[in-house]
This record gives structure tokens, C-alpha cells and sequence, in this order.
């Protein structure tokens, strides 16, 4: 090969970005300075970006660093969750992206046990990490797929009788233990890590969706 063309691809590669972090900002300035630092710290070593959709926020978003790594689409409106989030995966160059919740924080070798699943196990569609509180007790961070005739019974006054009780709880997965790998039919909205080219074919959230049950009916058509 030619020396000028492989420069070329060398920088193309070195260039070349594995992560896109995509945030949905809106008044929680404190919440995402400090899931920023947590990510930035967490993808030492990957190429990244992140992309935060400022939603119209009354409070301004705060100034964040890296400022070389961050891209912000500011609307005029607010759009709505799923349709923020199909802004920044419009412009998101990463092979993978995280869509991840302002109030979280990345811990410890998380995202590059994700990814390296991800990686290696190309049947997965999406995949979500345990998450905690901040007394680390785990939450129940995934679910059943909410379709009829559960979801009448779930989103209703009949939950809480029996014998529609044990409905709640196949929902929730509440006999799953979250402390190890399971499969699940929903991934909690909090963090979402898939490939882009399958956020891309299934053409993103559904827009309809203005907040709440996007990521069921992504997980869904996923």
C-alpha cells in the first residue's frame, strides 16, 4: 500500500469514534455536570462524543468539559424525551450509543464491560446495566413487555386486587435477581447502550411518545 494512503487510513482509524453519549437536558444542571465528569472518566481510553440536546430548559445547562468532546443541539421547544434523543442520533458518529439519563452516574469499569459485551455478542439488541440508588440498593430496572391485556391491569385500580396482584409483580420482574445477567423484554429508559445501526433501522423512538413508555415500544420493535 501506498505510504500516503496508509497514513490515511491510520488517521481515519485513530479518528474514529466508538461512543456516542447522547443526554436529554432539562433542569438538572448540577445532575449532569457530574454524570459528564463520571462518563468522561469511565471512557479513558475510548473514543467518544456527547451529545446533549438542551430541551428547552428554563435553567440554562451549565458549562461542561471536555468542551471537545461535547456537542449541544439547543431547541427552541421542548420536544419531548424520544424526540430529543433522535436529534443527537442523527448527528452521532459513534458506533455505539449510550442514551443515558442526567441523573446518573457511571461507576466503575461499567461502560467497557457494556461494550465489550455488546461487542462480542452481536444477538443482543440492547443492553442496560444494574442500577442503584445512592444507598446501593439495587432498582428494578427492567420489565415485562406492558401489551394487553397486562398493561389494562397494570395502569389501572386493579392492580391492587388479587388476583391481578401477581400481574404487578411478572411486570416488574420482582422475583428476578438484578444482581446477575438476565434477559428481559424491556431495558430501563435511565440507560440504554445499543449499536447505532440498530437504533438507525428501527428508525429511533417513536416521536409520539412525548415522555414515558419510549423505551418499552423501542425494546419492542428492537
Amino acid at each position: 500500500m501506498h505510504t500516503f494512503f496508509k497514513k490515511e487510513l491510520l488517521k481515519l482509524m485513530r479518528n474514529k469514534i466508538t461512543l456516542s453519549i447522547l443526554y436529554v437536558y432539562y433542569n438538572t444542571p448540577e445532575e449532569i455536570r457530574n454524570s459528564v465528569r463520571s462518563i468522561v472518566r469511565e471512557c479513558s481510553g475510548i473514543t467518544y462524543e456527547i451529545i446533549i440536546v438542551n430541551n428547552n430548559s428554563p435553567v440554562n445547562l451549565p458549562t461542561l468539559l471536555p468542551k471537545d468532546k461535547i456537542k449541544i443541539i439547543v431547541n427552541s421547544t421542548n420536544q419531548g424525551f424520544g424526540s430529543a434523543v433522535n436529534q443527537a442520533a442523527k448527528i452521532a458518529q459513534g458506533e455505539f450509543l449510550i442514551i443515558l439519563n442526567p441523573d446518573t452516574l457511571v461507576t466503575k469499569g461499567a461502560v467497557k464491560k457494556l461494550l465489550s459485551k455488546l461487542q462480542r455478542n452481536h444477538t443482543i439488541g440492547i443492553i442496560g446495566p444494574c442500577l442503584t440508588n445512592a444507598q446501593g440498593e439495587i432498582l428494578p430496572t427492567a420489565g415485562k413487555m406492558p401489551l394487553l391485556p397486562m398493561g389494562i391491569v397494570l395502569f389501572s385500580s386493579l392492580k391492587n386486587l388479587w388476583p391481578f396482584s401477581r400481574f404487578s409483580a411478572a411486570y416488574s420482574l420482582q422475583k428476578s435477581d438484578y444482581g446477575r445477567e438476565i434477559c428481559v423484554d424491556v431495558v430501563g429508559g435511565a440507560c440504554l447502550f445499543l449499536k447505532r445501526s440498530i437504533f438507525k433501522k428501527v428508525e429511533g423512538f417513536d416521536q409520539r411518545f412525548f415522555m414515558y413508555f419510549e423505551e418499552a415500544d423501542l425494546c419492542y420493535r428492537v
